[in-house]
């Protein structure tokens, strides 16, 4: 799962929040492990709520189990959202690893096989990842997110490559009339097993539209120029991606909500991809104010365009820690940023700010450390705009070497990593070393794992070095 943090202005628009204190703010002791026998993974059931605004979720496994383990990690945001609708169960938060899970069980500790729980469509702040429910502010109707629901008994079985899973999903859209899972329109309930990604699906009573390009669902709730702003924008882009990265599996799907002012004060806007599927929700009284700014097109333009290139990137397959998520992070930022230019989608003076703001947070980050430690300092966003300078570092002297264009560089490398699955900064670094580009290999390497003493310092010397022109840096002005 690929999670987008972006920055308007002085306003961060993240996709994820604070971490809660835990079920009913209760902390116990991991059981004893050594007793734990069943590896299955649970099935789940989506359904719409009889009161409209609430999901459930009912889960069953085929042999009795002491605790269903959610296989995502806790946050705080299940045991404030979720109820259970059986007294005699309990939703725990206890240490797992370096965090916490959140288990549910029995309070006499009895073994059961299947347990049901509800929870309102209602916007949570306190999700870190996707949300698990985005309204439409017009129209009626719901997005929803699987991938917080998966859940294991008391072990995750391993699927045929070793990773856990899979998880058996149905989806029962109950009475919607408009029923889309992915890119497929569906009559009725859909089932199919979860790689551990999850999906969005829509149900309710906005028709989805069809293009060529997309399968889309946009809330009727959104304002006309953001409208036709991606009726605009996301034919082309698609096109340009097309043509330099290769056509993708499948008709992508676009989600598109706009609830406001919600149920939220301030302003929330999340956004992100997976497999096939971008989508982008607008929650909060100030989102309007912010979609009101003279930058939010061009904002709006480098959100999708990012997206739209983690579609057509085709690393998925490879594992890799997240640490190493500067590669495709800001991979797809430079792509973005190549996409923007040359289909003339946003003017150059907003391009060079991004890759200044880039810039300095990236200097800024790497005073206090090495770029692999970013996320423990709690700075993923650091991966985005340090990632967008090393690629366009390696793909400048690349280039600079044989001619060929940031297109061919990345398919090479993909192809190249999946070969030999290794998806890392050393592998990144060796393969365009190879290619001749020395000074973007050792400033990759650096940036991932050595302290530097002037990072400012360094980039403004290693980036023209390679061939960046950096007449756009801060320092430059």
């Amino acid at each position: 799962m690929r999670v987008l943090s972006m920055l308007i202005g002085p306003i961060v628009v993240a996709a994820c929040a604070g971490e809660g204190a835990g079920a009913h703010g209760t902390k116990v002791d991991a059981r004893d492990v050594s007793e734990r026998r069943v590896a299955e993974a649970a099935s789940v059931t989506l359904r719409p709520g009889g009161d409209g605004d609430s999901w459930t979720f009912n889960y069953s496994v085929d042999q009795p189990t002491a605790e269903l383990r959610l296989y995502r990690p806790s946050d705080g945001s299940r045991a404030a959202s979720w109820r259970l609708f059986d007294a005699d169960f309990e939703l725990i938060a206890r240490p797992y690893e370096d965090g916490e899970e959140d288990v549910i069980r029995r309070r006499d500790g009895a073994r059961f096989k299947a347990v049901s729980v509800s929870e309102s469509t209602a916007h949570n702040a306190d999700v870190i990842g996707y949300w698990p429910f985005a309204r439409l502010g017009a129209g009626g109707g719901v997005f929803g997110y699987t991938g917080r629901i998966l859940a294991c008994a008391e072990e995750c079985p391993a699927d045929a490559t070793g990773g856990d899973g899979p998880f058996p999903v149905t989806i029962d859209p109950g009475d919607a009339a408009h029923f889309l899972v992915g890119s497929a329109v569906q009559d009725g309930p859909y089932s199919y097993l979860d790689r551990n990604d999850g999906l969005k699906f829509y149900a309710g009573a906005t028709a989805p539209v069809e293009t060529n390009d997309f399968v889309a669902v946009i809330d009727p709730a959104l304002p006309g120029d953001i409208k036709r702003q991606l009726d605009t924008l996301f034919p082309p882009l698609m096109a340009y991606f097309t043509e330099r990265l290769g056509a993708i599996d499948e008709k992508p799907s676009m989600f598109v909500s706009y609830n406001v002012p919600g149920v939220r004060e301030g302003s929330h806007i999340k956004g992100g991809t997976l497999p096939g599927q971008v989508f982008m929700h607008f929650e909060g009284a100030r989102a309007t104010e912010i979609a009101a700014r003279p930058t939010f097109p061009y904002f709006l333009a480098w959100f999708f365009a990012h997206e739209a290139a983690h579609l057509f990137q085709n690393y998925r397959g490879v594992d890799f820690p997240a640490n190493e998520s500067w590669m495709h992070e800001g991979g797809a930022d430079f792509l973005a940023f190549l996409a923007l230019k040359d289909l003339d989608a946003a003017p150059e003076d907003y391009l060079n700010d991004r890759l200044r703001s880039a810039f300095d947070r990236c200097a800024e980050e790497l005073q206090r450390g090495p770029l692999r430690g970013a996320m423990e300092r709690g700075n993923f966003q650091a991966y985005y705009d340090c990632g967008l300078l090393l690629h366009m570092a390696a793909a400048a002297e690349v280039a600079g070497e044989d001619g060929s264009n940031p297109f061919e560089l990345w398919r090479a490398y993909v192809r190249n990593a999946k070969e030999n699955g290794e998806w890392s900064t050393a592998r990144f670094a060796g393969f365009v070393e190879e290619l001749g580009a020395d000074v973007a290999a050792r400033l990759a390497r650096d940036v991932m794992d050595a302290k530097i003493e002037d990072p400012t310092e360094r980039l403004l010397a290693d980036l023209p070095a390679a061939g960046v022109d950096t007449d756009w840096a801060s320092a430059n002005q």
